[in-house]
C-alpha cells in the first residue's frame, strides 16, 4: 500500500472508489503508479530507512578505502 494525497476530485471506476482533493489515502502502490496524474505518493518510513542505510554504507567503504 502506498500512502497519497489526491492532487484533484476523481472517481476511478477501476477501483471502485471517489477521491477528494486534498485528502490522504492509503492505495495499493501499482494504482498509485498507473494514476500520477490524480496522486502525489509520500515517501515511506521503510524507504526513507533504506537511503540513510545505503548513505552510511557508502560513507563506511570511503572510510575503508583511504
Amino acid at each position: 500500500m502506498a500512502k497519497v494525497t489526491c492532487l484533484k476530485d476523481v472517481t476511478i471506476g477501476s477501483m471502485n472508489m471517489a477521491f477528494v482533493e486534498g485528502k490522504e489515502y492509503d492505495i495499493p502502490a501499482k494504482d498509485a503508479k498507473v494514476y500520477t496524474e490524480y496522486f502525489k505518493t509520500h515517501a515511506t518510513k521503510k524507504a526513507t530507512a533504506k537511503k540513510a542505510e545505503a548513505e552510511e554504507n557508502k560513507e563506511a567503504t570511503t572510510e575503508e578505502n583511504k
